[in-house]
């Protein structure tokens, strides 16, 4: 039984004294050093396909990756844990040079991959070192094909330092200061985003409209700043494409994410069918609020008359309890997780929006940050991010190499945790009207996945049609938004979010190409997984983990085909996992009728 809980991480564990840290500072300088000094013995070392010599340069290169990401997990928690932090922003500067620097050494060795001939390749792969990474070589020399020279490859990484990755600096720089004024019952409120999020979940819909209107004055107020940097974002992309003659800016994100474009067109055309059956639920919420004008913070809001809270201490040791009746591996995580304070959890000012679960392959831990209130909804969001730290668990034993499993799949275990979760509160639910809100609460994130998140990449598709055109003004960007909103909620909504493009962080990786669609692939993936591990029970753990492991070793396509026996390329598979996530819908209707 887990108890008083620290509701604060601990980062000390990784590098003491925060952003200040001169053991970190240190760390750095010698990763640099290490990372420059390969650089150049790279090149003053001639090409050879001796099995010894590429064993050698490859565990250098798998021991620089693994140190860089260690360093990478801690700027990212420092910088999200106050987003006053400046010395952590500057530091998020110098893990873009590094990271600039891994990409030119990483171009090199692509190209000493593509020197070998497809026999000497070959040979290469049957030894013992390389065989288990076969597959990551394979990726690595196909995508390097489709590439420019190592020499251009090396100089867009060099410029994108200060150029590329310095928009997305600038943006998390301007989003992280905003604050949201609002005035609620007769009290003057300086909320940061997350704060205001949180607020517009609230079950005051008069609360909901003020905190709305803020929002988006909030956003509105810095609209300009955050055109100019996604616009730059976008030219600089767009002009990496067309150097390298990709004409489908889909290309980068589909590759990234080993999927096929079939795959993403019959996961949409199959949602795009069920539709009507979420439109539904949305007007029934509209009757159940009693209004006439469904708004866009109106979808989230709480239904029911839950009154159920859960200190820190009760939402651990439930997620713990029913992780674990799938297995015991899981239970186990959640529980070193907590005790040994990986994480963070306390609700105050300056901490960045949104959750997150970030991982150090140096010292095999993870780190999990949100903003906890006592909401079931928290504990949704506990499981899944604790998801993604099962997920990391479970591969720290392969090459760093192989840990790299893409986005989509990323959704997998911390998605899975949730439907766990999902289901063991409305399993205990004590009420007709509880029921009604935890169901409500499951429907409202099919609406989220499958509706909010396709109105994403329809807004990111157009966007980059209209930027190769010229810059993309601040009204054309609330338009494009607003109209990719109505078409995927099919203008089920009153009022709709012109400036989400604006706040939304996703449009500003510069890592992440449309990071959207992942979301809605590992949302109904896991619904799949999910249904398999109901089936089977506590013997399907063993499976579980072994198609864990292999999400960064293997094709979607074909994980799925491995270790669930189906074709994702066809529709039957998306539309048993989407009738497995609307299952509750009727019995919602009937409750609310």
């Amino acid at each position: 039984m887990l108890k008083n809980l620290n509701s604060r991480w601990d980062l000390d564990a990784y590098f003491p004294g925060g952003s200040e840290s001169e053991a970190f500072h240190a760390y750095l300088a010698k990763l640099k050093k290490d990372l420059q000094d390969f650089r150049l013995i790279l090149a003053q070392t001639p090409h050879s396909d001796d099995p010894l010599i590429w064993q050698t340069q490859f565990e250098t290169v798998q021991d620089l990756a693994k140190r860089l990401r260690h360093a990478q997990s801690f700027v990212s928690c420092l910088s999200a844990q106050n987003t006053q932090d400046h010395k952590a922003r500057q530091l998020s500067g110098e893990i873009n040079t590094l990271s600039a620097l891994n990409d030119s050494m990483m171009s090199a060795i692509e190209e000493r991959l593509l020197q070998l001939t497809t026999d000497q390749f070959d040979a290469l792969l049957a030894t013992d070192y390389f065989q288990p990474l076969s597959f990551n070589l394979r990726e690595i020399r196909h995508r390097a094909l489709d590439k420019l020279s190592k020499t251009e490859e090396t100089l867009i990484n060099d410029l994108s330092t200060d150029g590329y990755h310095a928009w997305n600096t600038l943006y998390n720089t301007v989003s992280g200061a905003l604050k949201i004024p609002v005035e609620i019952d007769g009290q003057s409120l300086i909320l940061s985003p997350g704060q205001a999020a949180n607020m517009m979940s609230s079950p005051n819909r008069t609360t909901r409209c003020i905190v709305f209107k803020a929002w988006e004055d909030a956003w509105s107020s810095v609209a300009e700043t955050c055109a100019l940097a996604i616009n730059e974002i976008a030219g600089f992309r767009l002009q990496v494409y067309n150097h390298r003659q990709w004409a489908d800016v889909l290309q980068e994100p589909l590759e990234n994410n080993r999927m096929t474009r079939k795959t993403l067109d019959i996961m949409w055309e199959t949602i795009n069918r069920n539709k009507p059956a979420l439109v539904q639920f949305l007007e029934r919420q509209k009757q159940l609020l009693g209004t006439d004008q469904l708004s866009w913070h109106d979808y989230t809001a709480p239904m029911g008359q839950s009154n159920k809270t859960y200190t820190l201490d009760e939402a651990a040791n439930f997620v713990v309890k029913h992780v674990s009746s799938f297995g015991q591996s899981m239970g186990d995580l959640v529980t070193k997780a907590f005790t040994n304070n990986w994480v963070e959890t306390e609700n105050r000012d300056n901490k960045r929006a949104g959750a997150f679960c970030s991982s150090s392959p140096v010292e095999k831990q993870s780190r999990v940050f949100m903003t906890f209130s006592g909401s079931t909804r928290n504990i949704s969001t506990m499981a899944h991010e604790l998801g993604h730290a099962y997920h990391q668990s479970v591969m720290n034993e392969l090459a760093p190499i192989s840990q790299r499993y893409a986005m989509n799949v990323a959704e997998t275990a911390s998605t899975f945790s949730e439907l766990v979760v999902s289901a063991a509160t409305l399993a205990a639910a004590e009420s007709e009207e509880e029921r009604i809100a935890l169901l409500s609460a499951n429907l409202q994130r099919a609406v989220s996945l499958l509706m909010n998140i396709q109105s994403r990449f329809l807004f990111e598709t157009r966007f980059y049609e209209r930027r190769r055109e010229g810059y993309v003004s601040v009204p054309e960007l609330n338009q494009l938004m607003v109209d990719a909103q109505k078409e995927a909620f099919c203008d089920s909504l009153d009022e709709y979010h012109p400036h989400f493009w604006a706040s939304k962080l996703h449009f500003y990786s510069t890592r992440t190409p449309f990071y959207n669609f992942p979301y809605t692939f590992g949302y109904l993936f896991s619904a799949g997984v999910y249904a398999r591990a109901l089936a089977e029970g506590t013997a399907f753990e063993a499976k579980y983990q072994s198609l864990l492991r292999d999400t960064g070793r293997m094709r979607v396509e074909d994980l799925a085909r491995k270790h669930l026996g189906v074709d994702i390329e066809s529709a039957e598979f998306w539309q048993d996992a989407i009738d497995n996530v609307l299952s509750g819908l009727p019995e919602f209707l009937e409750l609310t009728n």
